[in-house]
């Protein structure tokens, strides 16, 4: 539902925003400026035929390849065309797929999904488990997990408990859904017991092969080579 429509939010910055008064009709301008608005939209497209359809942005939306070639892609290539110029008078482009992925983050479900699969690869690593062993592992008094407990609460939260079967269900909907570069995996299922494991994607894999370095910054001397640098190592640069 995501790719069939592009959510724009305007910001009056106003408590009130229905109450504002316009000199125009919006719909009577598009209207009167139709032509004219239709002849920029497809020069557009046309210059970026005639530049070879480079393509701008990355990857390709599914079932919409055709809006991908000759919409996304030239606004993107204009965008790029835009920043280069340097002017200032130009209108603001960027990747309509960015709302999409706004819109898909923002999605409650997503959220969830990505909060569990999380906290129970913390908690489990790659070993199969139960949703009973979960919940004991979630609320198992002094020790208990409160991470993955809240994860398993916005799911199968019951009167203040988890909910065995309720989890049971929810596991086996979402099962094989990549969230995060994570996926949750029916790993084995003997005397009616599933026990499940997330596993990482390629990309998140690649991520956790090679994770971003983290510093803390002092003042005193000048900053050393950043490739000598070590994760959690303290530097100091001269001011």
């Amino acid at each position: 539902m995501h790719r069939r429509v592009l959510l724009a939010r305007l910001d009056a910055e106003l408590e009130s925003p229905f109450k504002r008064e316009f000199a125009f009709d919006p719909l009577e301008r598009v209207c009167a400026d139709r032509q004219r608005l239709v002849v920029a939209a497809l020069t557009i497209v046309r210059a970026h035929i005639t530049a070879g359809s480079p393509k701008a942005a990355p990857g390709r939306i599914a079932s919409f390849e055709q809006w991908d070639d000759r919409v996304r892609q030239p606004l993107c290539w204009l965008k790029d065309i835009a920043a280069q110029s340097g002017r200032a008078d130009l209108p603001e482009f960027d990747d309509p797929v960015l709302a999409i992925d706004r819109a898909e983050s923002a999605n409650p479900e997503t959220a969830k999904l990505s909060a569990l699969l999380n906290a129970w690869l913390n908690a489990f690593g790659a070993t199969g488990t139960t949703p009973k062993q979960a919940i004991t592992t979630a609320s198992d008094g002094f020790n208990a997990n409160t991470v993955l407990f809240d994860a398993l609460d916005e799911v199968a939260g019951q009167n203040g408990k988890i909910n065995v079967r309720i989890l049971g269900r929810w596991l086996e909907k979402h099962s094989d859904r990549l969230s995060d570069g994570l996926r949750l995996k029916l790993v084995s299922k003997s005397h009616g017991l599933k026990r499940w494991a997330v596993v990482r994607s390629k990309e998140r894999e690649k991520r956790a092969e090679n994770p971003e370095k983290v510093v803390k910054v002092a003042t005193g001397c000048e900053i050393q080579d950043i490739d000598e640098i070590t994760d959690g190592d303290v530097i100091e640069v001269q001011l």
